[in-house]
């Protein structure tokens, strides 16, 4: 019974151990001494907004890095036990990157990368309200990974690793994606943003003293650019906290100006809103069952990539996109879908920042109707953008480019709510001309016969 309760004595004061110096290893990077680390992924993430917090695409975008070694001009790294070592230039070919696209990583590992979103439109994303802070608990996102790979070979001198390959190697990761492709994805960029990351990298030997490995890394950056704008400067460990922060790639939690984790993500961001056109059709001579073609053209100045949207309602599709020129039409002569009837309802979703929408509509009907367009979301007015009698095989159009946004001087975000209204009353009863004219024709001879005597008798008594 001795020797088993000094056996469970002895396991857990070794795993107290291991789990204190896990803990200690985890402060300056992450692995475990002892245990080689090959490759680690870091994150890269777009935040998604929509008006409604309806589902959206991604932004067809792609992103690139490049990763280079960093000559730190011997700098050091002080642990929080106050163990310091000397930061050495990294080595070529020890650390490597790989992006990725829906599928998983592509490409070859190297010195570059590119990450691809947008390239699945079968899959619609949870998005946030338009308007919401962000923090890093609330984010809605959009994913793709980069690879960084070990490869200890790169540190051998012919056949050999020299007697000096344990240590920390420094690198430079830079996001080198640049603000024409994130324009044209429709992709807003905080003037925040941090491109740059470092990554130490800890190098040891194993334990049978027979080729080094990685046990841990830091990758890290700053928002004071004096200290590490060049990737020179030390880096000291204050018990758990360092003076440099450390992240997990370009994330949220990555892309806060603090470490608070609230309210100041600085993360890439798609702005996306939504158009809902509703038919109304009404009067006492109406026909509330035709259904009017309606013809819409979208544009957007700015966005020159793949955006990808979709329609619900009464002119469902899952895929339309503004094409590369930045446009997108449907209908416009007016000879399929969509056709809308009364209280017929169609929306437009996930249409990206700076989207431009004109409305038409054909009187397919041998009637004239009184048809206004008008933009029912504002709280406070509406707009009346087109007003008119729409006589037989016309059609009315808004010509003016309307952008779908959130109400102007308010901060409430909503779905761009457009209403065509189609009136046609009792008409007044015809034929009154056809039905009094041979009367008129009869009360005008009488009174003209009647001055012709009135004329002519005077005369008479004259004579």
């Amino acid at each position: 019974m001795k020797k088993l309760v000094s056996l469970i004595l002895a396991i857990m004061m070794i795993a107290a151990v291991g789990a204190a110096f896990a803990t200690s290893v985890e402060d300056e990077g992450t692995g475990t001494s002892g245990t080689a680390i090959t490759e680690v992924a870091i994150t890269k993430e777009i935040v998604l907004f929509n008006t409604t917090t309806q589902q959206i695409y991604e932004p067809n975008i792609k992103y690139t890095y490049s990763l280079a070694t960093q000559n730190p001009n011997s700098p050091t790294v002080t642990d929080k036990n106050s163990m310091t070592a000397t930061v050495k230039t990294g080595v070529a070919g020890l650390v490597k990157i790989q992006g990725s696209n829906k599928d998983g990583y592509i490409g070859t590992a190297g010195t570059s990368a590119s990450l691809v979103f947008g390239d699945d439109n079968s899959t619609k994303k949870a998005t946030v309200v338009e308007g919401t802070i962000i923090t890093t608990s609330n984010k809605k996102v959009a994913v793709r990974n980069l690879k960084l790979s070990f490869d200890v070979t790169a540190l051998k001198s012919g056949d050999s690793y020299p007697a000096t390959s344990a240590g920390i190697y420094r690198y430079k990761i830079t996001d080198d994606t640049t603000a024409a492709t994130l324009t044209a994805a429709g992709v807003a960029r905080n003037s925040s943003y941090d491109p740059v990351r470092y990554l130490d990298v800890y190098v040891e030997w194993n334990s049978e003293r027979t080729a080094p490995q990685v046990y841990g890394y830091v990758l890290y950056k700053t928002t004071d650019t004096s200290t590490t704008a060049d990737g020179t400067s030390s880096i000291t460990y204050d018990s758990s906290k360092t003076t440099f922060i450390k992240v997990t790639g370009y994330n949220v939690e990555s892309e806060m100006l603090s470490t608070d984790g609230s309210s100041n993500s600085t993360a890439d961001e798609y702005h996306t809103y939504n158009l809902s056109v509703t038919k109304t059709t009404t009067g006492s001579m109406a026909d509330l069952n035709n259904e009017f073609p309606v013809g819409i053209i979208f544009t957007n100045d700015s966005v020159t990539a793949l955006a990808d949207f979709y329609s619900t309602g009464d002119f469902a599709n899952t895929n339309l996109a503004l094409t590369a020129t930045g446009g997108y039409s449907v209908n416009t002569d007016f000879s399929t879908t969509p056709s809308v009837k009364n209280d017929d309802t169609f929306t437009f979703v996930g249409l990206p920042a700076g989207t431009y929408y004109q409305i038409a509509e054909k009187n397919n009907t041998y009637d004239s109707y009184k048809v206004k367009i008008e933009d029912k979301t504002p709280s406070t007015a509406v707009n009346v953008f087109a007003e008119a009698i729409v006589a037989a095989g016309a059609n009315t159009t808004v010509n003016t480019r309307i952008a779908i946004d959130n109400d102007a001087g308010s901060s409430s975000y909503k779905t761009q709510d457009i209403q065509i209204t189609n009136t046609l009353d009792a008409i007044s009863p015809t034929g009154y001309v056809s039905r009094f004219a041979p009367y008129a024709l009869i009360l005008i001879g009488g009174i003209a016969l009647l001055i012709i005597a009135k004329k002519r008798k005077p005369k008479e008594e004259e004579e």
